[in-house]
């Protein structure tokens, strides 16, 4: 899904570190390949606060919810409803791209601090080699924490049964927090890494 816009990020961050090292021979507003999505459609200097920084990982995660809740709703019919939703999308979409290129610019923030503590022992955690695994498994867990919260609500299951839903909602959440982090590592490592020569 985002295939495209990842690989114009990288090269963006290469030609950004290129001309820190003095090397302008490459434009950045060179023609992009056909069906690659620009990323650079915010203005750098936004000057966003610094404090309450959504993350990169965030955005997506917000992404995926959306995009949850738009299907939810096509599938009840609550056509009311829809057009909203899409508008959200398009906006986060567009805060996307925006965060990205203030993130290229180095205006922001990459990572942000964990406040968030967890009992008891820590699960082995995934390992992502790529920022779309990452993405995939954020997305992978929201539907799953979507579809759990939706059983935990559901009267009609024994007491039992749903307070079991919520050891599985902790353990989901922690995937989703996982993933949002791996994104926002990855994001700083392309934008940060020395260009190889």
């Amino acid at each position: 899904m985002f295939g495209d816009e990842f690989f114009e990020l990288k090269r963006h961050c290469v030609i950004r570190r290129r001309r820190k090292l003095g090397n302008t021979s490459e434009p950045l507003n060179q023609e992009l390949p056909s069906g690659t999505v620009p990323l650079a459609i915010a203005t750098a200097s936004a000057n966003p606060p610094r404090e309450n920084m959504e993350t990169l990982g965030s955005l997506l995660d917000k992404l995926s919810i959306e995009n949850i809740r738009l299907s939810k709703l096509a599938e009840r019919g609550d056509a009311e409803l829809l057009e909203p939703v899409r508008r959200k999308l398009e906006n986060l979409k567009t805060e996307i791209n925006g965060h990205l290129s203030l993130a290229i610019a180095g205006e922001i923030p990459l990572e942000e601090p964990k406040h968030k503590f967890y009992k008891g022992e820590r699960p082995a955690g995934d390992v992502f080699n790529a920022i779309s695994d990452a993405i995939s498994r954020l997305f992978e867990a929201n539907i799953t924490l979507w579809n759990l919260e939706d059983r935990r609500r559901d009267k009609s299951l024994p007491d039992a049964e749903r307070l079991a839903v919520c050891d599985d909602v902790a353990t989901w959440n922690r995937v989703r927090n996982d993933a949002m982090d791996a994104v926002n590592r990855m994001l700083k490592d392309m934008i940060t890494r020395k260009p190889q020569d």
